[in-house]
């Protein structure tokens, strides 16, 4: 076998000078940065795309968990008086949303009028799943209490919160409010009774309560509430100019 022999060094150059690199050569440094720089790239890729899933899944997650949620409160919503009372009698979900626990409450309130402590546990599930459900905190100020009782600290706090969650967003709720804080005069807080004027007072602006109004005004007076001197109180939020007063005021 002939035997390899390494090339003798070229005679114009010495045996230690060291070979010139082409013009742009990568040193083994450079490559192996190179490298390394190709790996992090990768590897940031690899995190978005991993990040880019992760959202997308995340994303199809409450797709699913809300179609569904919204799904069980229309069956609720559409269910016969026998279905309701399956509901109502049987294991209440867990993680339904507050919208389900109202639906509940009102079938509550339908089925069995009596059953306030019922009504209530369904109107605090409610607000648990979702504190702005002003409807499920006026529930829960009247079945904490009742027509005769007076208005205890959770039926004055589900009042406030009643309030904060929607203070002109309905008016047969502000109405409601109001006669509830005529009807407990004698136990609301002063703050509660002058927002109930403040809210009552934006009715006048809409059609349609001139008769609600002039009533609770007697009621008002036969109970020896003031109730010209709250109402000359009221600082309403709406300029007169920008609002057509209803016919007869």
């Amino acid at each position: 076998m002939e035997e390899t022999r390494q090339p003798d060094p070229k005679p114009d150059r010495k045996q230690d000078e060291p070979i010139a690199r082409p013009s742009g050569a990568r040193t083994p440094t450079a490559l192996t940065e190179v490298t390394e720089e190709g790996r992090v790239a990768a590897g940031f890729g690899m995190a978005k795309r991993a990040a880019a899933l992760g959202v997308f899944v995340f994303g199809l997650a409450g797709v699913v968990y809300l179609t569904s949620a919204h799904l069980r409160t229309d069956m609720l919503v559409g269910a016969s008086r026998a279905e309701a009372r399956s509901h109502v009698a049987g294991e209440w979900p867990d993680g339904a949303t507050g919208a389900y626990f109202e639906t509940l409450g009102e079938w509550v309130e339908l089925l069995d009028p009596e059953q306030r402590e019922l009504a209530l546990r369904a109107a605090r599930r409610a607000v648990e799943a979702d504190p702005d459900r002003a409807f499920a905190w006026a529930r829960i100020a009247y079945f904490s209490g009742s027509e005769t009782e007076a208005a205890g600290e959770e039926s004055i706090n589900a009042l406030r919160a009643s309030m904060a969650a929607c203070p002109l967003c309905d008016a047969e709720l502000v109405r409601w409010r109001f006669n509830h804080v005529l009807a407990h005069w004698d136990h609301m807080p002063d703050d509660v009774r002058r927002t109930a004027f403040t809210h009552a007072d934006m009715l006048r602006w809409t059609g349609g309560n001139a008769e609600f109004l002039a009533e609770m005004r007697v009621k008002a007076h036969n109970a020896g509430i003031p109730y010209d001197a709250y109402r000359a109180d009221v600082d309403t939020p709406v300029r007169f100019w920008e609002i057509e007063a209803e016919d007869g005021f």
